[in-house]
């Protein structure tokens, strides 16, 4: 749903392997004849840090050369497990240096990595945006792990086939403007909506002409996941009449360089949430909050 956007995407991911390339090459000295069939086709380096668009055509080749029926093999090669566990570089590492604080996935879910001195104490599980178990050489690939929450990936997605033709990858691109939140009014509930009532709507992703956001939506649930957020939209409403545009001008007026230094400051406070295009990524509900706000005409 929300494109993971970083200026160095391409740094981290070299880090990445760096990170990694010694237990790779420790690993794969158990199987000499299976290396040279991987070399053959592409480095460790790129296999570790191509684009999803070129991982898929990685895919193709060692399906092609035969490489991938040695499954056992390559899920011992490129095991994940170990990655998550080490005490050196690890999934912790990896998700500080990307900093994904909301699922970008169903941007419902905060993301965090909080760590201590003693310790490691949470972070976003690794979706396999393909499937580690049906490519476990794709495993440690970094643009194949998507920083996700539990529920899409451990509940939802899990193995379910994907690819950058069928589906919105997060490394790539993201729902914009092609599938937009919307709220629809149930029969002769007209006077309920306009005072935030729960029971007078229902929460809906507009899709307007992209196969991919659909299957998204659909393999994630999130038209009947999003409407258990009623409550949060029907403040939105309220808040909308409360705060008219008067009302908003007057409080940036009276606290302009104290509490605001814009418009938008006033409705990200009054709204709770961000509402520019660039910083819906850093709380949860803010594509819904922007686009229900831009559906009342309260950002134009």
């Amino acid at each position: 749903m929300i494109q993971i956007k970083r200026f160095n995407l391409d740094e981290i991911a070299s880090n990445h392997f760096i990170g990694i390339e010694r237990t790779l090459r420790k690993n794969s000295r158990k199987y000499p004849e299976l290396l040279k069939s991987i070399l053959k086709i592409t480095s460790l380096d790129k296999l570790i840090t191509s684009k999803p668009e070129e991982l898929e055509v990685i895919v193709k080749n060692f399906e092609n050369a035969g490489v991938a029926k040695n499954h056992k093999d390559l899920k011992d090669i490129f095991s994940y497990e170990p990655f998550c566990k080490s005490r050196n570089y690890n999934a912790y590492k990896l998700a500080k240096s990307l900093n994904v604080q909301v699922c970008p996935y169903c941007n419902r879910q905060y993301t965090f990595t909080v760590t201590n001195n003693k310790s490691n104490i949470t972070r976003p599980e690794f979706d396999h945006f393909l499937s580690k178990e049906k490519y476990p050489y794709l495993a440690l690939s970094f643009y194949n792990l998507i920083p996700s929450c539990k529920i899409c990936n451990s509940t939802l997605k899990r193995n379910k086939v994907w690819s950058t033709k069928s589906h919105i990858h997060p490394y790539i691109d993201e729902f914009g403007n092609y599938c937009r939140f919307s709220l629809k009014i149930k029969p002769n509930h007209g006077i309920d909506f306009f005072y935030g009532k729960e029971d007078s709507f229902d929460i809906i992703l507009k899709n307007h002409g992209c196969s991919k956001s659909e299957n998204n939506t659909k393999d994630l649930c999130l038209n009947e996941i999003y409407n258990e957020h009623k409550d949060y939209v029907s403040d939105i409403l309220k808040n909308s009449i409360i705060y008219d545009e008067s009302y908003i001008l007057s409080l940036f007026v009276q606290f302009d360089g104290i509490l605001f230094s814009s418009v938008s400051d006033v409705k990200r406070m009054i709204f709770s949430n961000y509402i520019l295009e660039n910083e819906i990524e850093k709380r949860v509900l803010g594509k819904l909050t922007k686009e229900i706000l831009d559906e009342l005409g309260i950002l134009q």
